[in-house]
């Protein structure tokens, strides 16, 4: 296959060993002309590109190791006629996270003009460890998003003398074979900022990260005329004793590139924090093990620079100067955005538009190299949270590419035991059985959505590998009993008793079951589609519902029970959504389901059952759906203005992970995540739009 590699080779720098690596490469070529130029870039882990001294592009795209992807760039914009410089700084990371599979750091590169080739990747193409972007850190912002970053802005840029040697050449190493499926981001304008809060702090020198720093250092705030002198083009920030400090609010959720732009009358050092929140009138910038912080090296004179390799998700950003004066011209984001057409939507209701313009904006913030469960946290691609992005993407979007995109990729992770890691890709060996099985869900409503069956037959395989695997753990009950091992982890969503934390002791779990018969059926669909047998995978879905309703339901209750083995006299609404929706509550009376999904566990007494969670409803709302329609339309629609009512009025400019916001887990709730963008399909298919 032709990929524009030819003559390339794949190189590394000299002195880049180890993890959390930064190195630069620099090259020139000679152009007759500026038309029709064309770049080939791979790299592990992420890259930006600079031409001419100018940044021009960056790019990452989480892949596996086996299944490298390459970015195809037009690049004539940014040449001239004549000698022009290559630079590009690529970052490896070298160790798993949830969106990083580690393999040899290493970059390979081409620039073609027609078919020709002007420049290609070899020994001849000098190297460095990056001067400006701090190696060796291995600082983790959290477990599950890798490490952050520190920038050392006395250091020279990518493009600058210094230092230079020649590569070492892989040669045994192969060129990438697959163009990136997905469309390249876009990178807008800076953000508006304004300065919310700022005055002068004292840095308890005794916490060692940069985030523990700034949450206890003691602030002393002080109004923008006693701190600030006139300045046209920003800030002058001046302190009789201690250091400045600033809090900028974005006015909304962003994700994307940190740019700043400041001046100290000397070298000195600064922290920076960032956030979906504050709290005692900072970001909570160290919560546990997560610390959402960078170190800052500030040269005397002008600072500026854009970092175009770890994305940031927050609305606000807070710099802690340890300089008596500091002017500040910009501090924000430079957003990154996958290309997308949002379709109209109005409802004649300003709350439901309002509800469905910020689930869009929800959805889109969670769409980069692919989809995110949220921007801040973790940017990582779960199969459960990505099937409720995928089906709100078909209705708010139309589009396709994405959906397919990431299907493969997760289907190139499928493990030898049938299961999928818990995130792709990551070398990570945890995994969710219950999001194992919602793969085959979310490649049926791709199905459903898309005319292309070359995707489908592509995850056939590990589809396949899925339905043997849950159909092999089938005991004698006719269940399947909970996967038990220290790489497995038996979530279902945030709530006791289905996060897989509470749960006292080793049985059988209705929602498993019902979503294996699910899966099931969803696969005998897919199989029919493509002209092949689904019949066995049909009737194991019927035989796993029946013994869903002979060993869960219990009569007396009118409900089916979450577990049998034990605390069996526990129910919840998701349990008993899934079971509807499997078929087995098919020949029972469900008077006392519809109770319970309607009011969502609560009785006149107090909690009947454990309550769905904003990543759940979809289930619940799907329940009554399937049970009366008509019925329960008008009752839908309403819970879910209550919902997102209740969001819009604590300030929501994205909706959140769980209801109870930032406040969840210990202050950490993510206020942007896109499970919670359900209400785009609720609108469009009930309101008919």
């Amino acid at each position: 296959m032709q990929t524009g590699f030819d003559g390339a080779a794949w190189i590394w720098c000299r002195t880049g060993g180890g993890s959390d690596v930064y190195c630069e490469f620099y090259d020139t070529f000679t152009l007759a002309g500026c038309a029709d130029v064309t770049a080939f870039i791979a790299a592990d882990t992420a890259y930006a590109l600079y031409l001419n001294g100018v940044y021009a592009e960056s790019g990452r795209f989480s892949d596996w190791p086996h299944k490298r992807t390459f970015d195809t760039i037009d690049i004539s914009a940014h040449v001239r006629a004549g000698v022009n410089t290559l630079a590009l700084c690529v970052w490896h990371v070298g160790a798993s996270d949830f969106s990083c599979c580690p393999d040899r750091p290493g970059v390979i590169f081409a620039v073609r003009q027609g078919g020709a080739a002007v420049c290609s990747s070899g020994a001849q193409t000098k190297s460095r460890l990056s001067r400006r972007c701090v190696s060796g850190r291995c600082r983790p912002v959290t477990p599950q998003l890798g490490f952050g970053f520190a920038l050392d802005l006395r250091g020279a840029a990518p493009w600058e003398p210094g230092g230079w040697t020649h590569s070492i050449v892989q040669p045994e190493r192969p060129a990438p074979r697959f163009p990136r499926e997905t469309e390249r981001l876009q990178m807008l304008a800076r953000t508006p900022w304004r300065l919310l809060q700022q005055g002068t702090f004292s840095d308890p020198a005794s916490f060692e990260t940069d985030g523990a720093r700034m949450q206890r250092a003691a602030l002393s705030f002080l109004p923008l005329a006693e701190l600030a002198q006139p300045c046209a083009d920003g800030y002058d920030l001046r302190s009789s004793g201690g250091g400045i400090y600033v809090v900028v609010d974005l006015q909304k959720e962003t994700a994307g590139f940190l740019e700043l732009d400041l001046e100290v009358r000397e070298a000195c050092t600064a922290e920076l924090g960032w956030g979906e929140h504050l709290t005692d009138g900072r970001c909570r910038t160290q919560i546990g093990a997560r610390d959402f912080s960078a170190a800052l090296y500030l040269r005397e004179g002008r600072n500026r620079w854009m970092h175009p390799l770890r994305r940031l998700g927050c609305r606000y950003l807070q710099l802690f100067v340890h300089a008596p004066q500091v002017k500040l011209r910009y501090l924000g984001l430079r957003p990154t955005v996958y290309p997308l057409n949002r379709l109209p939507f109005s409802s004649g209701s300003l709350l439901r538009d309002t509800i469905y313009s910020v689930c869009a904006d929800t959805l889109e913030l969670c769409m980069h190299e692919h989809y995110e469960d949220c921007p801040w946290r973790e940017q990582a691609l779960y199969t459960t949270d990505s099937r409720n992005q995928m089906l709100c993407g078909y209705y708010a979007f139309r589009e396709t590419r994405f959906p397919r995109a990431c299907l493969r990729l997760i289907a190139a992770g499928i493990r030898p035991d049938g299961m999928l890691p818990i995130t792709a890709p990551t070398a990570d060996t945890l995994t969710i059985p219950f999001f194992t099985l919602m793969f085959l869900t979310q490649v049926l409503e791709y199905h459903r959505h898309a005319d292309d069956p070359d995707t489908v037959r592509a995850c056939m395989g590990a589809m396949q590998a899925i339905a043997d695997a849950f159909c092999g753990r089938i005991d004698g009950t006719g269940l399947i009993p909970d996967p038990q091992g220290a790489d497995i982890w038996n979530f279902y969503e945030w709530q006791p008793y289905l996060d897989g934390q509470t749960c006292h002791g080793a049985g059988w779990n209705l929602c498993l079951n019902a979503e294996a018969s699910i899966a099931l059926a969803s696969l005998s669909e897919l199989k029919q589609a493509l002209g092949m047998d689904g019949r066995a995978d049909a009737a194991a879905a019927e035989r796993l519902a029946a013994r869903i309703t002979e060993r869960f339901f219990d009569g007396q209750s009118g409900l089916f029970r979450l577990f049998l083995g034990h605390d069996e006299e526990r129910t919840s609404v998701l349990g008993n959504a899934l079971a509807v929706l499997c078929g087995a509550a098919d020949r029972l009376d469900t008077a006392r389901i519809e109770a319970v999904l309607l009011a969502n566990g609560e009785g006149a007494e107090g909690p009947e059952a454990i309550a769905a969670t904003l990543s759940m409803a979809c289930f619940r709302y799907d329940a009554l759906l399937r049970l009366d329609r008509t019925r329960y339309r008008e009752a839908i629609l309403q819970d879910i203005d209550r919902t997102g009512l209740s969001m819009l009025r604590s300030g929501a400019t994205s909706f959140w992970e769980t209801i109870r916001g930032a406040e969840d887990f210990d202050g950490a709730g993510s206020l942007c995540h896109g499970w919670s963008a359900m209400p785009v399909y609720y609108y469009r298919t009930l309101l008919e739009v």
